[in-house]
């Protein structure tokens, strides 16, 4: 049985950042990388590998049951069958947090996925240097500057994925990257993001908002805790602060859960729906 979940925000707002330390159990975190392990489409010793698990799975497995109806409590969103199920990503030990744009690239859930109003992360295996997650959007150093103007003007310009070099644009497959007019801005955003995944607990300090990360260089994160932010802002509109990073793990392979919470069809724009017959 699972324990109560708790929470605490680690940003309030712009984005909007939740944690939640016990969202899995031990046995929940086993039976998902297992499920993977044994999937048809996972790829053993890869670079990275992502299984989608398919909505016949969501019905013939408890857990998964179980573990999209906790989805749906704290997203607000009950689970539906127009969202994409959820996915297990594996990536191997890094070792370091280099400027590589294989191992690191910044990402805005929304950008994509027009419908998507909440992504939930959850790491399934301990970490215990890196491997968290960084939303540099939500920082301000002790100079008081802040990256979010080039936020902006990134999610603005249709930035879906920026690796350092090439960026992928809205609509267009991600293996097609593309130079763009704000590749400066979004080179100023990655770069905190890589500064954040790489500082210190103590050095976080110069971050002044709540700190926008789960972990860094020095911390780690423990299987079954979440994260859950969201890409619209409380009355709906988008959100263009929400552009976040993976942190590499530094000592392990990390295992991760992941839920893009989308909106049912009947809440979409009438263009956007299936037309009746």
């Amino acid at each position: 049985v699972h324990t109560t979940l708790s929470t605490r925000p680690l940003s309030w707002a712009a984005p909007r950042v939740y944690f939640y330390p016990n969202f899995l159990s031990p046995s929940e975190c086993t039976h998902l990388i297992d499920y993977a392990r044994t999937h048809p489409k996972f790829k053993d010793g890869a670079a990275d590998s992502s299984v989608y698990f398919g909505w016949h799975d969501h019905y013939k497995d408890k857990i998964l049951a179980s573990i999209e109806t906790r989805i749906g409590v704290v997203t607000g969103i009950p689970p539906h069958g127009d969202e994409e199920p959820i996915n297990v990503h594996h990536v191997p030990v890094k070792g370091s947090i280099p400027d590589d744009p294989r191992h690191l690239n910044i990402h805005h859930d929304k950008v994509q996925k027009e419908y998507s109003a909440a992504t939930v992360l959850v790491y399934l295996t301990n970490s215990t240097a890196g491997g968290g997650t960084v939303w540099p959007c939500s920082a301000k150093l002790a100079d008081g500057s802040t990256v979010r103007q080039e936020c902006k003007e990134g999610f603005e310009a249709n930035i879906r994925w920026f690796d350092g070099e090439k960026s992928t644009i809205k609509g267009v497959p991600k293996r097609v990257s593309v130079e763009t007019e704000v590749h400066d801005e979004m080179s100023a955003v990655r770069q905190l993001a890589i500064d954040g995944c790489a500082a210190t607990t103590e050095e976080m300090g110069a971050w002044r908002n709540t700190p926008a990360r789960t972990s860094g260089g020095d911390s780690g994160v423990t299987a079954g805790s979440a994260v859950v932010f969201f890409h619209n802002h409380p009355d709906g509109s988008p959100d263009p602060f929400a552009w976040h990073a993976g942190c590499p793990a530094l000592s392990e392979e990390k295992w991760t859960m992941q839920k893009f919470k989308e909106l049912p069809m009947a809440f979409r724009k009438k263009e956007d729906q299936p037309r009746r017959r």
